[in-house]
């Protein structure tokens, strides 16, 4: 039994030891204790040492026949504690119990029983823990060969307490490992429970058995690692192959969905076709008339699905038994717009709608045509509800409310996607909260025995009707199911395969920019470099759809494409990431503006950098739509930077940014100049000084790169009469396209052609090109640029960020300010009226990249980085 500052309490600890051990003697057993004082308060000392003593609750125990023994240590660590604990022992059998719980009378009869039954290395849990104290509730610890156990679950859910009991020899074998405070790892018995699983040793009850938990709301060992953050430690459980593949294989538990709920979700996966619409009417078969008795039999049967069996004659006799007032024989090309599948589901339709609720299909098409086209009602669910009816759990919602016990199915889904979903409500439950809900069942032996322990420790509840109606069943699920982070780690288990990388990449997404074709030529150069590194890149934050920018034998572990991941809260994915370093153990990790590795870093430094040498990468400080400055590293601690081995960035300047900004020390930055590839030197574009000039503009259209500024600059030249041909490539991302329409309207107005977006940098047209221009008021090195330099087209740039590294008066045209549109266009100017210096600065723009940003200089700059790349 260790001790640390429990003081008193241990003394209510100690008299339920005293109590177990009297039913042992009962039994036949001898008991010794042992109390191990790890750097001990005075109080916890004087109760151990009182409580053990001859006279004392222990040492009086089974007549005084109980050995007992204190053993002051100063470990600092309660697993360490309890090695020492186990090695003093004579007795074959070793029960581990912490000084502030209580245990229940039969404990250590029915521990000994289980283990010398089962006749081979086991460990004994207690079948229920009673939690008191700060809540009451009820843990059913399983044994591992229960069939609702799993082992999966471990990555999130402990689902053992410390206190068990094992022979001596497994201890020996299979030691509890140091978690000390400082070092970012814990809980020791968490780990302990799955390195002595993985070991194969398996994990009993002990039936009728009990442990008294006491839930402290401070000042636990627990509550510390939640505190302070900690990590589980490495254990090749977590890495296990075949429970990974066995968790990839098994399927979600949740019950059938049912009504509109199931059709909408089973067109939504593709299980159920839209039905096609059908040809408009010919022009010459159209009525003449107002057209109230014709009926087109295509489109009455599309409007009544239930004749779509039906012949031509057999429709018109049919429409011609309802009411023409009832009737619509036939859709116009606007009808037929308006219920184009693009814009108009009828599922959806009566989703969103209670009036329409309780229609058919047909009733609710005819609805729409009739009254909610022309009150402009919603007839599509967008993506994100969607994916939000797929999860929903109808039966959960209803018993999360109360208010909707009446409810039927349908009703139940309107109201969610009404009211629910708007208002953050859960559409469903997790199996643990499932759990927590259902009645509580305390068998007849457990509340004798709550009686019993009430007058040890009477904090611990009398089973009052009141109490017993009260008690919810916490801990993991009880159902077999496994839980959202446990589905998802074993996903990415799998998804990494065999073996562990040796350098790991983590990224937002890797799509289009600058940011991701550089996360992917760092990927590609580590891979050539070092032929026989294990290499993985891990994307976190949104679509990846450029998976082939990567070199062959390089993984891609696309973590918003999998099951789970949109559910965990940011602490939960900064924690995932973080465990993927620890339990993999890569030599190297280097993050690319990845929020939630960002945060990673921040919640779990000493377990992040205990084996990994962290790098991170950020290109910019940007402005929000407010005008705030926004970058990755704002916002965190002080020492934020102590674990990290270097901030990788493209250019000197935004080293100067952050240390003028938040005194962020050089010696943390690393300048890497980009590589680019250099196409062989080509013959520039033959123009003369009175042809137009042809400009280019290429950029995403958001605040950055001040699209509106480029419209000032076009409307500036038209006035000046300068004759150029403006081209621009793009498309709105991060500002909606209304948020750049005025600005397109404007370039329209003088001529500027617009070309949307392009694949990749050889889609544009440079080498009908005389001047690729800028205008962004923030950036890094941009690879565009770069890219363009490389084709000797001629550029022009506003000074910001690192631009000036790359655009002199030498290698190009700088603009002192991004919105001196004057400056702009005098260079401009000057550009149209003088070819030969255009091919000047580009000829001198192309060999500062040999110089820079060559290939050979940027794995240089890596070979050089202490700790970057694995061992050759």
């Amino acid at each position: 039994m260790t001790g640390h500052g429990e003081g008193i309490l241990a003394h209510r600890t100690l008299r339920s030891l005293g109590r177990a051990i009297d039913e042992a003697a009962a039994h036949g057993l001898t008991v010794e204790v042992v109390g191990v004082l790890d750097r001990a308060d005075a109080e916890t000392v004087e109760t151990f040492t009182e409580a053990l003593g001859s006279g004392g609750s222990v040492g009086r125990a089974a007549g005084g026949r109980v050995l007992t023994q204190v053993l002051e240590v100063d470990c600092g660590d309660p697993g360490l504690a309890r090695m020492r604990g186990v090695a003093a022992l004579r007795a074959p059998w070793a029960c581990v119990l912490d000084g502030d719980n209580l245990v229940s009378g039969a404990w250590l009869v029915a521990a000994h029983r289980t283990a010398t039954t089962h006749g081979g290395p086991c460990v004994v849990h207690a079948e229920t823990l009673m939690v008191f104290e700060s809540r009451v509730a009820l843990w059913h610890q399983l044994a591992s060969d229960d069939p609702r156990f799993r082992r999966e679950n471990f990555y999130d859910r402990n689902p053992w307490d410390t206190f068990c009991l094992a022979a001596r020899e497994v201890f020996e074998e299979i030691p509890y490992a140091a978690t000390a405070r400082a070092s970012g790892f814990g809980p020791e018995d968490w780990h302990w429970g799955m390195e002595t699983l993985h070991a194969g040793v398996p994990h009993l009850v002990a039936p009728r058995t009990a442990l008294f938990y006491r839930d402290k709301a401070t000042g636990s060992v627990q509550g510390d690692h939640e505190t302070h953050r900690s990590l589980l430690p490495p254990t090749p459980l977590l890495l296990d192959l075949d429970i990974a593949r066995a968790a990839v294989a098994s399927k979600p538990r949740r019950r059938p969905m049912r009504g509109l709920q199931r059709r909408i979700v089973r067109r939504f996966r593709g299980r159920d076709q839209v039905p096609p619409l059908p040809a408009p009417v010919p022009p010459e078969a159209r009525p003449k008339g107002p057209g109230r008795r014709f009926v087109w039999p295509d489109h009455y049967r599309y409007l009544h699905p239930s004749l779509a069996h039906l012949g031509d004659d057999e429709v018109r006799e049919r429409a011609e038994a309802r009411p023409p007032r009832e009737r619509r024989g036939w859709l116009t090309e606007p009808d037929l717009a308006d219920l184009d599948p693009q814009h108009f589901d009828v599922l959806h339709y009566r989703a969103l709608n209670h009036d329409v609720l309780a229609l058919r299909d047909e009733e609710a098409l005819e609805h729409y045509l009739r009254q909610g086209r022309a009150e402009g009602r919603r007839t599509r669910l967008r993506r994100r509800e969607l994916r939000a009816v797929a999860d929903l759990d109808l039966d959960d919602y209803q018993a999360l409310h109360a208010d909707l016990a009446h409810h039927d199915d349908d009703q139940l889904l309107n109201h969610y996607l009404m009211h629910g979903l708007p208002e953050g409500r859960a559409g469903s439950l997790t199996a643990e909260e499932r759990q927590a809900l259902e009645p509580v069942v305390v068998e007849d032996w457990l509340r004798e025995e709550m009686r019993a322990v009430h007058e040890l420790e009477p904090g611990v509840p009398v089973p009052t009707p009141a109490v017993l109606d009260a008690l919810t069943v916490i801990g993991p699920p009880g159902d077999g199911s496994l839980t959202r982070g446990s589905r998802l780690w074993w996903n990415v288990v799998a998804t990494l395969g065999e073996a562990s990388p040796d350098v790991l990449f983590l990224g937002p997404w890797i799509r289009m920019g600058g940011g991701d074709i550089l996360l992917a030529r760092y990927a590609n150069a580590v891979r050539r470099m070092r032929p026989g590194a294990r290499i993985a890149v891990v994307t976190t934050h949104g679509a990846s759809t450029r998976s082939d920018w990567f070199d062959e034998g390089i993984v891609h572990v696309d973590l918003p494409a999998m099951d789970g991941w949109d559910r965990l809260r940011q602490d939960e994915r900064a924690q995932l990431l973080a465990t993927l370093v620890v339990q993999h153990r890569p030599s190297t990790v280097h993050a690319f503006n990845s929020p939630e590795f960002f945060d990673a870093v921040e919640l779990f430094p000493a377990a992040l950098s205990a084996s990994t040498q962290v790098f991170l990468s950020t290109f910019v400080i940007d402005r929000d739509a407010d005008g705030g400055m926004a970058n990755h590293l704002f916002h965190r601690p002080t020492d934020y930077l102590g674990v990290v081995d270097k901030v990788i960035v493209d250019n000197h300047a935004l080293v100067e940014q952050f240390h003028e900004l938040l005194r962020l020390p050089r010696h943390k930055f690393a300048v890497h100049h980009q590589p680019i590839e250099r196409p062989a030197p080509r013959t520039p574009r033959t123009r003369t000084s009175t042809d137009p000039l042809r400009v280019m503009w290429a950029a995403r259209f958001d605040k950055q790169k001040r699209l509106d500024v480029l419209a000032d600059v076009a409307e500036a030249c038209r006035h000046a009469g300068l004759a150029v041909e403006w081209h621009v490539y793009g498309a709105p991302v991060i500002e909606s396209a209304a948020a750049s329409e005025a600005h397109v309207a404007r370039l329209e107005a003088v001529g500027a052609q617009f070309h949307g977006t392009y694949a990749s940098f050889a889609d544009l047209p440079l080498d009908e090109t005389d001047l690729f221009l800028m205008t962004s008021e923030s950036e890094g090195i941009p690879l565009t640029l770069l890219d363009v330099l490389a084709h000797q087209v001629p550029v022009m740039a506003p000074m910001v960020g690192g631009i000036p590294e790359v655009v002199s008066a030498e290698t190009g045209w700088p603009i002192a300010r991004f919105d001196d549109v004057g400056a702009y266009v005098e260079a401009i100017r000057e550009v149209a009226q003088d070819p030969g210096a255009a091919r000047e600065r580009a000829a001198a723009g192309y060999a500062l990249l040999e110089r820079e940003f060559s290939w050979s200089h940027f794995e240089d700059l890596l070979e050089s980085m202490p700790g970057y790349l694995p061992a050759g």
